[in-house]
């Protein structure tokens, strides 16, 4: 996946722009998934003296979705730390570079590794580990692929991870890239170790993001400025191209921090209002299906106080022959139940809540009802007056909006 120079603003930026992303099953060790992140594109040899690094006051991180639900289960964070060694030059090396601690480095870049995993626990799996230098030419750096390869730091807890200048794989440009190896058993949800490409185990979501604090403070005659506030995301990349071919040049600088989740048909009628209008509702059906299923997989805290009748949450079962149905209501019906039943059949009722779904712009509801069989079904505006019939497929989600001016019992 490859985006240089996406959005305007995040142009403007290039220590946190993300510009590839690559997740590839290791050739060197199979049982491991290598991911790559890039970040400051189009780098040229000439650019000196002051030669390019990571970010200081940048957040890196890449993350792993491991069970298909669009949310990080494994994100790996990494922070940089610029060290002067020469204060009394401007230069970037007074010498050959031949080690990692070389004397003759000047500006050397240093960095930490964080794991977090799907419940927001940290973990600082290493610190201080150092970056090669910029490949600035054979007379300041005689052997960097040797310098390249010490930086490969291998971590106790299984996974290795470089971070430094490497060459892009689709210009003859350099840019800074950040490794992950790891191990299969440790991103696969059920922990298998060998999986086959035909294995649901053997599918996993990848991409990575840029963060800044959200104040700067200039620190004018003083030597530093200060940063405050909560991290937030100025760049992200996961999908290909989207910001240049989907969102127009007007709405371009939205793109990074709108897209905090992969989704671009919840993207498209947001940027193109009235020509998406069939994205428009599968988004909201399909925010509403997260939203069961997230309080289904949660604890009590996050379970939303209006159940459906009787015990426990409702669980998105679908596939084969079992369908849901997705019931868009007016706000006023909030904490009704609304019930379905198979043609024919009046007796055997399914029901659920009308219940808000937190969507971007504000609150959309409805009612979802899963588990259906296959079948035609009648919606009951009360016990004994039925409102319409709905097909509900097999495998899939089906819709209907209930009408403004009806009431519900």
């Amino acid at each position: 996946m490859s985006s240089h120079r996406e959005a305007p603003e995040i142009s403007k930026d290039p220590v946190a722009d993300s510009s590839d992303l690559y997740a590839f099953v290791s050739p060197d060790d199979p049982d491991t998934v290598t991911i790559i992140a890039n970040y400051v594109p189009l780098q040229l040899p000439a650019g000196g003296p002051n030669f390019f690094e990571f970010g200081d006051d940048v957040l890196y991180e890449i993350h792993i979705d491991a069970n298909g639900d669009a949310r990080p289960d494994i994100t790996y964070q990494f922070r940089f730390r610029t060290e002067l060694r020469n204060d009394r030059t401007f230069l970037y090396n007074t010498g050959p570079i031949e080690s990692l601690d070389s004397e003759n480095w000047n500006r050397r870049q240093f960095y930490s590794v964080t794991k977090v995993d799907a419940h927001g626990k940290s973990t600082v799996l290493a610190r201080e580990l150092p970056c090669p230098p910029c490949n600035v030419g054979r007379l300041s750096i005689p052997d960097y692929e040797r310098l390249a390869a010490d930086a490969v730091a291998p971590l106790e807890t299984g996974e290795k991870v470089f971070a430094g200048q490497r060459a892009d794989a689709f210009s003859a440009v350099g840019v800074h890239a950040i490794a992950v190896q790891v191990p299969l058993h440790q991103v696969c949800h059920d922990g298998t170790r060998k999986v086959r490409g035909r294995d649901p185990g053997a599918v996993i979501g990848v991409w990575t993001s840029a963060s800044r604090r959200q104040v700067q403070v200039r620190g004018g005659d003083r030597d530093d400025d200060v940063v405050v506030g909560p991290l937030v995301q100025v760049s992200r990349l996961g999908d290909p191209l989207v910001s240049e071919v989907v969102v127009p040049a007007a709405e371009d600088k939205r793109f990074p921090p709108f897209a905090e989740r992969p989704e671009p048909a919840g993207l498209l009628p947001v940027l193109h209002p009235g020509r998406f209008d069939h994205l428009a509702k599968l988004t909201e059906a399909g925010h509403a299906v997260r939203g069961i299923r997230h309080a289904a997989m949660s604890d009590d805290r996050h379970r939303h106080p209006l159940t459906p009748s009787g015990q426990g949450t409702v669980t998105l079962d679908i596939g084969g022959g079992v369908g849901a149905l997705v019931i868009h209501t007016p706000g006023r019906l909030h904490g009704h139940d609304i019930e379905v039943s198979p043609v024919g059949d009046p007796a055997a009722r399914s029901r659920a809540a009308v219940r808000p779904r937190y969507v971007r712009g504000g609150a959309v509801w409805s009612v979802v009802i899963a588990g259906l069989r296959a079948g035609r079904y009648v919606v009951w505006r009360d016990a004994d007056t039925p409102l319409t019939e709905v097909d509900v497929p097999g495998g899939a989600v089906a819709e209907v909006d209930w009408p403004r001016g009806a009431a519900a019992a």
